[in-house]
């Protein structure tokens, strides 16, 4: 029987502070080994999707997913877990009936859904990236298609749209949608009439600097590795000028 705890987090939107609890399960205690690969879109993958869009005129689209593990696959396993210390009832463990946050295999689950959904609307799945999909229409490409975890990134003409898009809302239920400006994956695209920019300005302003003068344990050991990750994240994405620095 595998533990959970919440996991608080606080977020800002449109200027206000939003908090949100998710009750997680403790997946490293699971004794049975599973797999738990589950890939996402390469940036190489996404500058040609962009190119693409660019030398197709298609405007770009992102969707949200919302509780987008459990929309996944029913478990193909017994998993018990022990409900919060809130839950009232004693004397009770629930039993899952989806892969939730925590369980190591939970992002896997959830791309194998999406994957055979998206093969029932007669997409081809990339063989150089396994999270990036194809529609075409009479032989000529007519969508494209892209995950990373819950965000989905997408473009393509109006028959693509009514026969993958419209159904993978019918079938998953979906958050948040944007067009053509808008933040994917920490990443701002801007898509105007005759060019598509793709930059990390917020981002970059949004970097904590490091003070010298506090212990240098604490920036040794904290800090200065969240930094790097930061600073690397940059310079793969929008930055590579950056990575020698």
């Amino acid at each position: 029987m595998l533990s959970t705890r919440w996991v608080i987090t606080e977020k800002e939107s449109d200027g206000e502070s939003l908090v949100k609890a998710r009750l997680v399960i403790r997946g490293f205690e699971e004794e049975t080994p599973v797999k738990s690969d589950s890939p996402t879109a390469h940036k190489e993958s996404m500058r040609m999707f962009l190119a693409a869009c660019s030398t197709k005129g298609y405007n770009i689209h992102s969707i949200d997913i919302k509780a987008a593990f459990l929309q996944g696959q029913t478990i193909d396993r017994v998993i018990h877990v022990q409900p919060p210390k809130e839950y009232e009832t004693k004397g009770q463990i629930w039993k899952l009936n989806k892969c939730v946050y925590g369980l190591v295999d939970a992002s896997r689950t959830w791309f194998l859904s999406v994957k055979t959904e998206l093969e029932l609307l007669k997409c081809e799945q990339s063989k150089l990236d396994p999270a990036v999909f194809y529609w075409h229409q009479e032989g000529h490409l007519s969508g494209l298609f892209l995950m990373h975890v819950d965000d989905f990134l997408w473009a393509g003409d109006n028959k693509f749209q009514q026969n993958v898009i419209v159904p993978l809302r019918t079938k998953f239920r979906c958050g948040k949608e944007m067009d053509n400006n808008f933040r994917y994956i920490g990443i701002d695209i801007e898509k105007s009439d005759d060019q598509i920019n793709v930059h990390q300005h917020e981002y970059i302003q949004e970097l904590r600097q490091i003070d010298q003068t506090i212990n240098s344990s604490l920036i040794r050991n904290d800090m200065y590795p969240e930094l790097v990750g930061q600073l690397h994240w940059v310079a793969s994405q929008s930055r590579p000028d950056l990575c020698f620095d």
